[in-house]
């Protein structure tokens, strides 16, 4: 099996196309051109930690050899398919402030939000006189923004973009272009596990583990690209963060709602976006949440048949957060306020038209609002039309 960390890659030509695929995509997810520094130098430190999990599973897998060589190749390719660069960046830029970054990240989402009873400090490594190597100062101003908060979807992402923005903006600061952000990430990565290779896979595992579904679906492009090139052309940004946000659920749970996002969404019979949802203009964002309410509420006698199979099955499911839905006779304002508080308690977001990071964050809000209005939708008895 090749040891990724010892790759050469510097060497490795990045892949022209498919940067400017992934450009295209955090250009329609809207970031600043700061943030998007800030999110390709995140992307490429937890790449490494991925590709490492991601060989270890083909470790251990039953597959012959040859497919074993072959998947492991595309595994690390896809670490150099935005970017390779030979350069050393450390006498331009200090790895200890990127560090304490990334360890306030992970501190505010492990030791804050979660309140877990193992601190973050415990997972590294000690040296003799009890000093903590990946040990960083801790951002107070930082920190106490969260300190009264619950971990939920809504503020963990308020944290990454926290956290994007300080780096971006750092990074911008030393002129640092985009395919230079992304080698950085890879590069801090290097260097943190220098001095404690099991307290760096910990902090960027766990982070990786946490990123919002926009997010994961910035940093499973390259996968995609590598793996499933015809559904990467086929799909909107907007459909890659849906899918990354409900995408692992059981098959027989999410199909329906699969295919009514697709009927909703996209133009009959092809991979065009409908022109309808322009998420650019946040001028529109009332009649896109009303419309995307009033799609899911009647995805059962509107868009799908559902056998008493499924129904049954989204019941047992255990994704039905409100069990109040569940056979109930609801009004389209009952089933609005039902999931209104759905997506406030279960995800920490507001239903409203206003206060949304970026067009990105619109995108995971609606594919989400879709995803549980659809879900409480078809449990329940009927839901009465209205207007």
């Amino acid at each position: 099996m090749v040891d990724f960390i010892n790759l050469d890659l510097g060497k490795t030509p990045h892949d022209p196309d498919f940067r400017k695929i992934l450009n295209a995509a955090l250009k329609d997810v809207g970031l600043s051109k700061e943030e998007q520094l800030g999110v390709l130098f995140l992307v490429g430190y937890t790449a490494s930690r991925s590709a490492a999990i991601d060989l270890a599973e083909l470790k251990n897998s039953e597959k012959e050899n040859k497919e074993n060589l072959k998947s492991a190749n595309l595994i690390t390719k896809r670490l150099t398919l935005y970017a390779s660069s030979e350069r050393n960046f450390w006498g331009k830029l200090d790895p200890d402030w990127l560090h304490n970054k990334i360890y306030n990240l992970c501190y505010i989402c492990h030791d804050i939000l979660t309140e877990r009873d193992e601190a973050l400090d415990d997972y590294f490594r000690s040296i003799k006189g009890g000093h903590v190597l990946l040990k960083s100062d801790i951002d107070e101003e930082w920190v106490s923004t969260y300190s009264d908060e619950a971990f939920k979807l809504g503020t963990v992402s308020n944290v990454y973009y926290d956290f994007i923005r300080k780096i971006g903006k750092y990074l911008t600061a030393e002129g640092i272009s985009r395919p230079d952000s992304y080698s950085i990430g890879l590069a801090t990565y290097g260097y943190m596990q220098q001095f404690d290779v099991k307290g760096n896979d910990h902090i960027a595992e766990y982070i990786g583990k946490f990123f919002s579904p926009m997010f994961s679906a910035i940093a499973r492009y390259a996968e995609l690209y590598l793996e499933f090139p015809y559904e990467l052309s086929r799909n909107h940004v907007f459909s890659n963060i849906f899918w990354c946000h409900n995408g692992n659920i059981e098959e027989i749970v999410r199909a329906g709602i699969h295919k009514v996002h697709q009927m909703v969404f996209y133009d009959e019979s092809t991979c065009e976006l409908r022109k309808f949802w322009n998420f650019k203009d946040p001028t529109n964002y009332q009649e896109l949440i009303t419309s995307t309410f009033r799609c899911a509420a009647h995805i059962r006698n509107k868009y799908i048949n559902y056998e008493d199979v499924h129904i049954r099955a989204v019941i047992q499911s255990g994704e039905v957060f409100d069990s109040d839905a569940i056979g109930a006779d609801l009004s389209e304002e009952e089933l609005w306020n039902l999931v209104c508080e759905v997506m406030s308690q279960k995800y920490g977001y507001y239903v409203s038209a206003h206060g949304w990071q970026c067009a990105g964050e619109f995108m995971e809000f609606i594919g989400v609002f879709f995803y549980e209005t659809s879900l409480h939708a078809i449990v329940s008895s009927s839901i009465a039309i209205e207007g």
